[in-house]
């Protein structure tokens, strides 16, 4: 049976669970493993493999990568409004401002659904094994693993308008009000295009490989490695790194809250939050099995845990 680039990644992921995690546990200690009494923790059940996760302002959408589907939860509490059919594998998802697109890497698709209920807009073709999608405003981004691309849809209509060079293997991709970041599913480079001719305009080398999460502060980009127990942040308009900050074992997504960024631990079952002034560490949580995407919807964290089929909400005690 052919191995996908996803298979051979969470694969590799599994092992670092081994590696990473008894480092992890030793560097962290005991306390480590607690979560803080100033910060409750949820966990509902979705579909299979929950792996991505977007906010629509007021609802969670998760991506469920074993079933070509993605469920809808209500932010305030975690109560299920509904479970839709999108592409095979969806592998990411974006907001437009109105809509819900998948990234469907087992269908090389990409699925449009309104949000305010679900309702099938439309299926349009993208590259071969299509892994991370996001929304600059006008269009939609889609890196394509397989074919080292990019694709370029118009939300509106979904029509593409072009595709243009990724670099080596794209994994996930974000925007920065400015230029599209691609990561790379086995290199070191980090690339980043400009969004009004898809031109290739410069990259920048990480600490480690396997790049599945980005988390934009308004100044700089955050970038989680898989491969490392780090991320890196970068000055978004010049690329020049500004620090590498230890967190977790096998950093998947990245998110941001406002002050703090908060990586998703996927060899470590935990969250961890740095300070985004300075990378300090503030606080490392415990959550469940194997997480990969995490958001914040303005007032909580959440974490899709693609092991046990469930999101987890953190929240923080009101001060």
């Amino acid at each position: 049976m052919k191995t996908t680039p996803l298979a051979s990644i969470i694969l590799r992921a599994f092992l670092l669970t081994l590696l990473l995690g008894l480092s992890a546990s030793l560097a962290l200690g005991a306390a480590a493993q607690q979560v803080e009494s100033s910060v409750t923790v949820e966990s509902f059940p979705v579909g299979d493999t929950p792996y991505a996760l977007t906010f629509d302002g007021a609802n969670i959408w998760i991506a469920n990568y074993h079933m070509p589907e993605v469920t809808e939860l209500r932010a305030s509490d975690g109560a299920p409004l509904g479970t839709f059919p999108v592409g095979g594998s969806p592998a990411a998802i974006t907001f437009d401002g109105a809509n819900i697109w998948t990234a469907d890497a087992g269908t090389a698709t990409t699925t449009k659904l309104r949000a305010s209920d679900g309702a099938h807009l439309g299926t349009f073709p993208v590259g071969n094994f299509p892994n991370g999608i996001a929304y600059d405003g006008t269009n939609i981004w889609v890196s394509n693993t397989n074919d080292n691309t990019v694709t370029e849809l118009r939300a509106s209509d979904g029509i593409v308008l072009g595709t243009f060079l990724a670099g080596a293997t794209p994994w996930a991709v974000t925007f920065d009000g400015a230029n599209i970041w691609i990561g790379s599913g086995y290199g070191l480079n980090v690339n980043k295009v400009r969004p009004s001719d898809g031109k290739l305009i410069g990259n920048v080398r990480t600490s480690g490989i396997e790049h599945n999460g980005f988390a934009f502060d308004g100044s700089n980009m955050w970038i989680g490695s898989l491969s490392s127990q780090t991320v890196t942040a970068v000055r978004a308009r010049d690329g020049v790194i500004q620090g590498v900050f230890q967190v977790g074992g096998g950093p998947w997504g990245v998110a941001f809250d406002g002050e703090n960024i908060w990586t998703a631990n996927f060899a470590g079952n935990s969250v961890t939050v740095l300070r985004a002034k300075d990378g300090a560490r503030l606080n490392h949580i415990t959550v469940e099995a194997n997480p990969t995407g995490i958001i914040y919807d303005g007032s909580s964290i959440w974490v899709a845990c693609s092991a046990s089929n469930t999101v987890n909400k953190i929240t923080r005690a009101a001060q």
